[in-house]
């Protein structure tokens, strides 16, 4: 994986909200805009418009989650990406280090 400046200079990503049964506002996804040519974010396959739901099975559900993830980026040898585009949902799954 690039270096994390790198990476969120690749698209902006902001929050996707819906409603919950009980009718509570709630985070469901970050959705990517601006999309770079060329970037990491869009040779993983990434795309404008794409809602990122789950990260290795976590539910990007708020800030809080988005935090954690990005903490323990440094250590993943693979990351699993969950996302919505055009209602349907997709799994990416992609190496985030080179091997030695």
């Amino acid at each position: 994986l690039v270096n994390l400046s790198e990476l969120l200079a690749s698209a902006q990503a902001t929050p996707r909200f819906g409603d919950n049964a009980s009718g509570q506002r709630v985070v469901e996804g970050f959705e990517l805009r601006q999309v770079k040519a060329g970037s990491v974010v869009e040779q993983v396959g990434l795309k404008d418009g794409d809602v990122i739901v789950e990260v290795n099975g976590e539910k990007l559900d708020g800030l809080p989650a988005v935090m954690r993830l990005l903490g323990q980026a440094q250590a993943m040898a693979q990351a699993r990406v969950t996302v919505l585009r055009g209602g349907q949902r997709m799994t990416f799954v992609f190496n985030t280090k080179w091997p030695d």
